[in-house]
């Protein structure tokens, strides 16, 4: 489960960036009370106990993420939503993230061994869509002197999970990577945003990553126009005032 160290972090980012996002306090019982309502067996009951979380923003965060672990499959997906939603609403904090998961992963690094279940990992994807760009940038800049070192690779299992179809064309370039471990994840990303995998071979040639990646650019290229739209249409149900980030590429 998330460390205590990274929820404590996150609280204060969430706080330090929106420190009135909510009309009032909630109590801890009223958190408890809808959170057990997130795996009611009625669904008005769940939808009302999400909209009420929401509505609570960043004084909702620390029951949200416990709830990361609950046993209850609906509950976790309902819980992650809502954490997410709440970290997008929280904008502009970049800058935290950043340090933010710059500091699970030098955690990572330092244990000499990864699983996707270590804490700091699940830190990671937990975040959600505000960790990408740190990711993005963590393949890029250690790609010339360090292609092997850990922190890439962790990287681009995250992104594995998290990427989004309007990030495919900036993960193109990293199917043919010097590192496997990255064109394994970089390939399971692309496969999973467009549901086809267009013959790639982690394992192969360097035709077999061209074609592949052609694949790929001519299905964004027959998509792009929808998946920025909606890529644009969730950003603005989520952050209603603020402006659009979405340009394409």
């Amino acid at each position: 489960m998330p460390t205590r160290s990274f929820a404590a972090a996150l609280l204060a980012i969430a706080f330090a960036a929106a420190p009135a996002l909510a009309d009032e306090v909630v109590s801890p019982e009223d958190l408890q009370k809808w959170f057990r309502n997130l795996g009611d067996p009625e669904y008005g009951i769940r939808e009302a106990a999400t909209e009420r979380f929401l509505d609570a923003g960043a004084q909702a965060l620390p029951t949200l993420l416990a709830g990361l672990q609950a046993s209850d499959p609906e509950v976790r997906h309902r819980a992650l939503y809502i954490f997410q939603t709440i970290l997008r609403r929280l904008q502009p904090i970049e800058d935290r993230m950043r340090v933010l998961v710059r500091d699970a992963l030098k955690r990572l690094t330092s244990k000499g061994s990864f699983g996707t279940g270590d804490p700091e990992y699940e830190e990671i994807v937990a975040i959600g869509r505000p960790a990408i760009p740190t990711l993005m940038e963590i393949l890029a800049e250690k790609l010339e002197k360090e292609p092997e070192h850990a922190d890439r690779i962790y990287s681009g299992a995250a992104l594995a999970q998290i990427a989004d179809p309007q990030d495919l064309s900036t993960l193109l370039p990293y199917l043919s990577d010097p590192n496997v471990h990255i064109r394994i994840h970089v390939g399971s990303s692309c496969s999973r945003i467009a549901g086809q995998d267009f013959g790639y071979d982690a394992s192969g040639t360097q035709e077999n990553w061209s074609a592949a990646r052609e694949g790929y650019r001519k299905w964004w290229l027959e998509n792009k126009e929808r998946i920025l739209r909606e890529a644009d249409a969730a950003e603005k149900e989520a952050n209603p005032t603020g402006p659009s980030t979405h340009s394409g590429g």
